[in-house]
């Protein structure tokens, strides 16, 4: 008996494959899914280019779908790693921060100080020091009083030390700080003759994971299963596609992960 539990109702079965030389190997993949999963997994496989078959178990709510024959020679997963960098603005201390701050105008100005100070552009200014930045940021920092009419301070703890880092970080000429995210990857080698699509939809749009999967369901459960614990967003890059000497299709998709991502610039997929 199969006991089907968590986010994924389905279950790849055991793959048959065959090979000519006209085509190369190609795979029946077989998936068996609740009945109510049928419609979009297969809309997904038909834009994808596979031709498929479905086989309902009339003693269960359970069917069995075919692809008929895979329109691609191999496809390979990848999860791999992806460093860059990105401003000290961005750290999760500073941005903590900022966030404690509810009135926009306040943040920008205590950000210009802080690049005005390092600037060297109050150096004759008395008023303007360190100290009198951090007492604007604590400002910041305030809820109304239940009375409505006054501001009560939020402490944080740490402001003094964040404050501190960035001004002696960027006087040292440090802006930028490395990080690691990761890069999920689908390469397909397909015939020459292929009539399959790189899939040049949603280029830059950004899925939740839960878009994810159903833009690519032929995900890996390992690698599924490791995404489900990054959950994030993924942002589909533009995908590639060369031709080999021998006439094979080579086509290649990023999928870039953020923890969060600004919904005013990107389009989410949700």
């Amino acid at each position: 008996m199969i006991t089907h539990f968590g986010t994924h109702d389905f279950i790849e079965l055991p793959t048959p494959q065959t090979y000519t030389p006209a085509t190369g190997i190609t795979r029946q993949r077989r998936f068996r899914m609740l009945k109510t999963s049928v419609p979009g997994f297969t809309a997904t496989l038909t834009a994808q280019g596979y031709a498929w078959e479905v086989s309902p178990d009339e003693a269960s709510p359970f069917s069995v779908v075919t692809t008929i024959a895979s329109p691609e020679l191999t496809t390979t997963w990848t999860l791999d790693g992806n460093d860059m960098e990105k401003p000290l603005w961005m750290l999760p201390k500073v941005r903590e921060m900022f966030d404690r701050m509810p009135d926009l105008k306040k943040r920008a100005k205590i950000k210009a100080d802080i690049e005005g100070l390092v600037r060297g552009e109050y150096t004759n200014d008395a008023r303007k020091t360190v100290q009198s930045i951090k007492n604007e940021a604590l400002d910041a920092m305030s809820t109304l009083n239940p009375d409505g009419n006054s501001t009560q301070p939020i402490e944080l703890g740490n402001t003094d030390d964040i404050i501190d880092g960035i001004i002696k970080s960027l006087v040292k000429g440090v802006e930028a700080w490395p990080t690691a995210a990761f890069v999920l990857r689908k390469t397909m080698v397909l015939p020459p003759l292929t009539n399959v699509s790189p899939g040049f939809a949603n280029c830059n749009k950004v899925f939740t994971l839960a878009a994810l999967v159903r833009e690519e369901p032929m995900i890996p459960l390992n690698i599924s299963g490791e995404l489900l614990t990054l959950g994030g967003y993924w942002q589909k890059k533009t995908p590639q596609a060369s031709q080999a000497a021998d006439g094979r299709w080579t086509y290649t998709v990023e999928y870039w992960y953020a923890e969060e991502v600004d919904r005013f610039i990107y389009q989410v997929i949700e």
